[in-house]
C-alpha cells in the first residue's frame, strides 16, 4: 500500500510544478518586467507605440485608448505673448478632450485645436478669415459714422478708407446733415467741392451707404460735443441686426469685424479707463467713479432703447453729453468691453511709464496680463486696433500745432540702463514713446493728404 500512495503523491507534486511553471509563464507575457516594457510616457511625452504584448481591450474604450498620439516633448503651442504652462497644474482642455473622449466624440489635443474663441479673441480673427467668415451674411452689420460739420468729414472718409484697406466685411454706412442735400440735389451741388467729392469718394471708392439725417443739437455748457447726441441715431439703425460706432477723431489700425459676434446685449462698450481713481482708494468709493466711454459703441438697434434715450437726452444737465446719457440708460445692462487695444487714447504714451519699470499699478495695461509685464509702447501699439486722438492741451490732429507748443506736448525719453553712468547720448535713450506717438500724429497728416486731398488746419486760436 505504501508504494501506491508514494506514486500518488508523487504525480500530485509533479503536476503542481507544472501549473506554477505554466502560470509564471503566462504571467510574464501578459505583464513584462521593466526591462522588457515600453517607456512610461510622463507630462508632454506620451508613447507613440503600445508596449509589446500589452493585452488587446474589448468593449468601451477607456480615456487612454482614445487619446490622440503626441510627438514626445512636444509643448503645446501658445498664443502669440502667452507664457507655455510648464507648472504641471491641471490642464483644463486635457480635461475637455478626456471628457470627449467618454462621450465618444472625437477628442482633439491643444496643440491641434483651436481654443475657445472667448478665450482669446485673436482665435475668432483667424477663423473669421477662414470658412466661419465666408458662411456669415455681413449685410446684417454696418460700421456707422456721423458727420455734423464740414471740418470732420474727412476723418470718416479716413476711417471708411481704413476698413476698406483692411478688408472689413460689414456694411459702411455715413450719417450726414439732410441740409446737405441728396446727391445731385441743389442743396448737394452748394456743398464746397471739396466736400462733395469727399463724400463721391466714399460711397464709390470705399462703399459707402450715404444717409441724410437730422442732427441732435441739444444745448450745455461746452459747445464742443452739444451735436454730439447724433451719435445716438445708432439705436435706431434697425435695418441691421448690430452696428459699430466709433468717433471719428481717431486712427482705426485693424478691422472690428470679431464685434459684431459678441453675445446678445442692447450694448458692448469698453470703460473709460483713464477716468478710474487709483487703487488706493476703497471699493465704495470706486464703484460708483466707473465710467463707460461712449468712443466705440457695439450697437444692438433697438426702438425702444432709442426712444429712452431720446427722452433722457430731454432731460438732461449742462454737462451731460452722449458719453453720460449711454451710462445713464444703459449702464447697468451693457457688455463691458477689455479696453487694451479696443479703446487706447493718444495721451497713455505722454504718461510717466518708465519703460522697463515694473509697475505696481497700470491703468490701461490693468492686472491681466502675464506676471511682471511692462509698459512696452512698440508692443501696445501693435496691439491696438483702435486709437483714439486725446492730447489736451494738443488740439486734435487735423490742426497743425505750433512749434514750440508741439516741443512741450511731445513725449519725453528716458534714460535706459547705463549702470549709474550719467546719460549725455541720444544713443543712451530710450524714445519708444516719443516715437510711436509722433507715429501716430504723422500717419494722420499723410493719409488726411493721400485720401481727402487736404493739408492739415492752422491751429485754432486760443
Amino acid at each position: 500500500m505504501a508504494r501506491p500512495r508514494l506514486f500518488i503523491v508523487l504525480c500530485c507534486t509533479l503536476l503542481l510544478l507544472a501549473a506554477l511553471y505554466h502560470g509564471a509563464y503566462v504571467y510574464r507575457d501578459r505583464f513584462p518586467s521593466d526591462a522588457t516594457s515600453a517607456p512610461h510616457p510622463t507630462a508632454g511625452s506620451e508613447s507613440k507605440e503600445p508596449a509589446p504584448n500589452s493585452p488587446k481591450t474589448t468593449g468601451t474604450p477607456t480615456i487612454l485608448d482614445t487619446q490622440p498620439e503626441k510627438p514626445p516633448e512636444m509643448q503645446p503651442e501658445a498664443p502669440p505673448d502667452t507664457p507655455v504652462d510648464t507648472s504641471g497644474e491641471v490642464d483644463s482642455q486635457k480635461i475637455a478632450d478626456e471628457e470627449a473622449g467618454k462621450s465618444g466624440s472625437h477628442p482633439t489635443t491643444s496643440a491641434s485645436a483651436p481654443a475657445s474663441p472667448t478665450s482669446n479673441p485673436n482665435d475668432l480673427l483667424t477663423l473669421l478669415d477662414g470658412d466661419l467668415g465666408k458662411s456669415i451674411d455681413w449685410t446684417r452689420f454696418a460700421y456707422l459714422q456721423y458727420v455734423t460739420e464740414s471740418e470732420r468729414l474727412c476723418n470718416s472718409v479716413m476711417l471708411f478708407e481704413s476698413l476698406h484697406r483692411v478688408q472689413s466685411r460689414a456694411q459702411r454706412v455715413l450719417m450726414y446733415p439732410s441740409t446737405w442735400g441728396a446727391p445731385g440735389s441743389d442743396d448737394w451741388k452748394k456743398l464746397p467741392a471739396q466736400d462733395r467729392e469727399n463724400l463721391e469718394k466714399a460711397r464709390d471708392q470705399y462703399k459707402v451707404i450715404l444717409e441724410p439725417v437730422s442732427i441732435i443739437v441739444k444745448k450745455g455748457k461746452e459747445s464742443t460735443w452739444e451735436a454730439s447726441f447724433t451719435k445716438l441715431l445708432a439705436f435706431n439703425q434697425t435695418q441691421y441686426s448690430r452696428v459699430i460706432m466709433c468717433d471719428n477723431d481717431a486712427t482705426l489700425l485693424k478691422h472690428l469685424d470679431h464685434l459684431f459676434l459678441l453675445p446678445p446685449t442692447p450694448l458692448a462698450i469698453p470703460r473709460a479707463y483713464w477716468l478710474m481713481p487709483d487703487p488706493p482708494l476703497t471699493p465704495s468709493h470706486t464703484i460708483p467713479s466707473v465710467q463707460l466711454s461712449s468712443q466705440l459703441l457695439v450697437v444692438t438697434p433697438n426702438t425702444r432703447v432709442f426712444n429712452r434715450m431720446m427722452e433722457a437726452v430731454q432731460d438732461k444737465g449742462e454737462n451731460d453729453y452722449d458719453m453720460e446719457i449711454i451710462n445713464w440708460v444703459l449702464g447697468d445692462e451693457a457688455i463691458v468691453l477689455p479696453h487694451r487695444g479696443l479703446n487706447l487714447v493718444s495721451g497713455e504714451f505722454k504718461k510717466n511709464h518708465r519703460p522697463g519699470t515694473t509697475m505696481a499699478y497700470d491703468k490701461y495695461l490693468g492686472l491681466g496680463g502675464p506676471e511682471g509685464e511692462v509698459w512696452d509702447p512698440k508692443k501696445v501699439l501693435e496691439e491696438a486696433r483702435y486709437v483714439h486722438f486725446s492730447d489736451w492741451p494738443r488740439p486734435k490732429p487735423w490742426f497743425e500745432s505750433p512749434p514750440k507748443a508741439l516741443e512741450k506736448e511731445t513725449p519725453k525719453c528716458y534714460p535706459k540702463s547705463t549702470g549709474g553712468r550719467l546719460v549725455r547720448r541720444e544713443q543712451d535713450m530710450d524714445c519708444s514713446d516719443r516715437d510711436a506717438w509722433l507715429w501716430l500724429y504723422s500717419d494722420f497728416k499723410d493719409r488726411r493728404k493721400a485720401v481727402c486731398g487736404l493739408d492739415l488746419l492752422p491751429a485754432p486760436q486760443e
